[in-house]
């Protein structure tokens, strides 16, 4: 009966480390999957989606691509590689894009009537890209708000 005993206890302890190696192998795997590639940036800073198709600039990024072709306040993104602007493509433009790469931006400025196209040439990005599609997505919390809850939290986040 005891060496039974010690047996179950023995496999048991065995699977817990297989189980726990298996973990540990799983997450360095796909930590070094999700970082294996850069993420893109062109430096919205914070933005409001006003609908499909149409999302206005509130700020932008000093020295970002964006800011370098001329982005600023109240601009409004109306389309990105001909493609209605919309939070998931601005999700995929961030998650997809690659640092380098050409993209073209159909724009309304704020000080102008017609519609404007300007090329905006990705920069590596800096924050994590997954996170920040998951949390703007559907619109449900902006950039501002999200510094605000992480503030409070107690996580350390950055002005810029």
């Amino acid at each position: 009966m005891l060496d039974t005993l010690s047996r179950r206890r023995t496999l048991l302890m065995f699977t817990a480390c297989l189980f726990i190696g298996v973990v540990g192998l799983y997450s360095v795997l796909w930590i070094r999957a999700t970082h294996a590639r850069p993420t893109a940036s062109f430096g919205l800073r914070d933005y409001d989606y006003l609908g499909s198709g149409d999302v206005r600039v509130l700020s932008v990024a000093p020295g970002s691509p964006a800011d370098r072709a001329g982005l600023s306040k109240d601009d409004r993104l109306l389309s990105v590689e001909a493609q209605p602007i919309s939070l998931e493509i601005l999700s995929k433009l961030v998650l997809r894009g690659q640092p380098g790469e050409k993209v073209e931006l159909v724009v309304r400025r704020a000080t102008a009537l017609a519609p404007q196209t300007m090329a905006v040439v990705l920069n590596e990005g800096r924050a994590s890209a997954a996170l920040a599609a998951s949390l703007f997505h559907f619109g449900e919390i902006r950039i501002a708000e999200a510094k605000a809850r992480l503030r409070a939290a107690g996580v350390e986040v950055r002005i810029a």
